[in-house]
């Protein structure tokens, strides 16, 4: 296994995965614009044949003064093995603000519980904010200024 930034010959098995994970996936024009941002990261591992083959991904933004966690998604069938934790670690690492927000359905208990494990904590709510009206949780983190 291997975390590296994500590449252009990546994006493919990026979407794939953005589109087996959620109802309204980001379109790929989301995805070109972090292309070759440190904060763009894919889990790699090695398939059954020797091919490398993304299960993962991650894409962090840094504002002026604060980072977002734009999306992390694990290819189903690599789920609850840890992968989502270490891509989380590993942006997380190369964040380099105080604050760092999210945004996620409140439905999504599991994912609420995921970032929880983070230190990232219930601040406010977004109204209608996804196509079928439900609100999002917006979550903060606070991270120590020892680096």
């Amino acid at each position: 296994m291997i975390i590296r930034r994500c590449q252009e010959k990546d994006m493919d098995e990026v979407i794939r995965i953005e589109n087996l994970s959620f109802d309204n996936p980001y379109p790929y024009e989301v995805f070109e614009d972090y292309l070759g941002s440190d904060l763009f990261l894919v889990y790699e591992v090695k398939g059954e044949g020797h091919e490398k083959e993304i299960v993962g991904y991650v894409i962090g933004k840094e504002e002026e003064d604060f980072g977002i966690i734009i999306s992390l998604a694990v290819s189903p069938s690599y789920r609850s093995q840890g992968i989502g934790t270490l891509l989380m670690r590993a942006v997380l690492d190369t964040i380099n603000r105080d604050h760092i927000f999210l945004t996620l359905r409140p439905s999504n208990k599991g994912t609420v519980n995921f970032y929880k494990k983070f230190d990232f904590v219930k601040i406010g709510k977004i109204k209608d904010y996804y196509r079928n009206g439900e609100d999002a949780i917006v979550m903060e983190k606070r991270v120590d200024d020892k680096r």
